[in-house]
């Protein structure tokens, strides 16, 4: 879950969260990612970042088990994050606290190959990304390689 405490406890989480909170007082207007991964959810928590709609209710339990009911796990934070490629933690229903999508075979994502067209349900993440990069006044790229195939992102 993305706010269970052992995440601190791997060595790439930690790494993940250090590297962002460089950034926090650089009025960083958003985070765009092609991976479907949750390395950024995990650092940042739900204390830190949305989706592009604030105060969203994830579907799922925290980080502990609590019916979600009683305890529903919003994204509070004022970071957005645009996932282009879609998530392991998405599908067409929506958005949920654990990967569990990914490793059914049902999540929400963008299959790696050249034309990486996203699905129409992704519409508003592309949206999102163009937002931030509007808001930008810098950028920072990592973990990225510019290949030519990846036209779509380009």
């Amino acid at each position: 879950m993305i706010d269970e405490n052992r995440r601190f406890n791997i060595e790439g989480v930690v790494k993940a969260r250090d590297f962002i909170q460089r950034f926090y007082g650089r009025s960083l207007a958003g985070i765009i990612t092609t991976n479907y991964d949750m390395l950024v959810e995990y650092p940042l928590g739900t204390k830190e970042f949305n989706y592009g709609v604030p105060n969203e209710v994830l579907t799922g339990r925290g980080p502990y088990p609590v019916s979600q009911w009683r305890n529903p796990v919003e994204l509070e934070g004022e970071i957005p994050l645009a996932k282009i490629h879609g998530s392991m933690s998405w599908d067409e229903k929506g958005h949920y606290t654990d990967a569990t999508r990914g490793v059914t075979g049902g999540a929400l994502m963008v299959a790696p190959r050249p034309e990486k067209t996203p699905p129409g349900s992704l519409k508003h993440v592309c949206d999102l990304a163009e937002r931030i990069l509007e808001r930008a006044v810098s950028l920072l790229v990592f973990g990225f390689a510019f290949n030519a195939y990846d036209e779509a992102v380009l």
